[in-house]
């Protein structure tokens, strides 16, 4: 998986764009995914600074840690089941 495909994922899931931020820190709070100082990271955007950083070898690893993480905020938060990456 790469961050083009779960671009896809995330909009054809209709998650809410701003419980996410791609390669980039958000204005507020959010979860996030992108190559940040030479590694595949998953990360929680916090008035924009890098909280909870966590490396992956690649981005497929990166991508697929993200996918679990929307899942848990969208099952949590809004009860909604999403589908597969398939």
């Amino acid at each position: 998986m790469n961050l083009n495909d779960l671009r896809k994922w995330l909009i054809e899931n209709n998650v809410p764009k701003y419980h996410y931020v791609i390669n980039e820190l958000g204005a507020g709070e959010a979860d996030g995914v992108g190559f940040i100082n030479n590694y595949w990271c998953t990360y929680y955007s916090e008035r924009g600074q890098y909280e909870s950083i966590k490396k992956y070898k690649s981005e497929d690893e990166a991508c697929l840690a993200f996918e679990r993480i929307i899942r848990r905020v969208m099952e949590r938060q809004h009860s909604t089941q999403l589908s597969s990456m398939d």
